[in-house]
């Protein structure tokens, strides 16, 4: 079980030598890398701005405005 943090932190530098030999082989390859990394930066940055806001909102008071009971 310890042995298992300094695997993955060696890993990471062969990741990103993986990525390198992606990105040289063939221009489609590269497009569709990029691409992937947009949409998983994107998709992270919505997760990131809804998570944030689910944890202030209930900290945050409402404007006596903002929400109006009949």
């Amino acid at each position: 079980m310890a042995r298992i943090l300094p695997e993955l932190l060696e890993s990471i530098p062969e990741m990103f030598q993986a990525f390198a030999t992606v990105l040289g082989s063939s221009a489609e390859q590269a497009v569709l890398l990029v691409c992937g990394g947009i949409l998983i930066g994107v998709s992270m940055l919505v997760m990131g701005y809804l998570t944030a806001g689910a944890l202030v909102s209930p900290v945050v008071p409402t404007s006596p405005r903002g929400r109006e009971y009949q």
